[in-house]
């Protein structure tokens, strides 16, 4: 399980997972990527000359340094799109319904 907070009354501990069930809401790192989500529709749907859309999509040009290449943003966005089960977001954004379907149905989700 995980940390636990203890029950005012009676001799059980309470597990966090039992909260969220009990409380009917999701844990911290599912609330993260639905928002990080919720923001990449926004970028992607921004004008293509925008500072913020630019920075975000472009690849750095030239040598890297030696070693692992550090993740970009995006990639982080891709793999959270992965895990909350939302496939091939970068074309599903553009329609407004239907992200906003899909960002309703990834609030539903449990589990990081």
């Amino acid at each position: 399980m995980g940390p636990y907070v203890k029950r005012q009354y009676g001799d059980q501990d309470t597990y966090n997972e039992e909260l969220y069930h009990l409380y009917d809401e999701a844990d911290l790192v599912t609330t993260i990527k639905i928002t990080r989500l919720r923001w990449a529709g926004h970028v992607m749907r921004m004008q293509d000359n925008l500072p913020c859309k630019k920075i975000t999509l472009d690849k750095l040009e030239g040598r890297r340094r030696a070693g692992r290449a550090n993740l970009r943003w995006i990639d982080g966005v891709t793999k959270d799109a992965e895990k909350l089960g939302v496939g091939k977001w970068r074309t599903r954004v553009r329609d407004r319904d239907d992200w906003r379907r899909l960002h309703e149905s990834a609030k539903t989700l449990r589990g990081p």
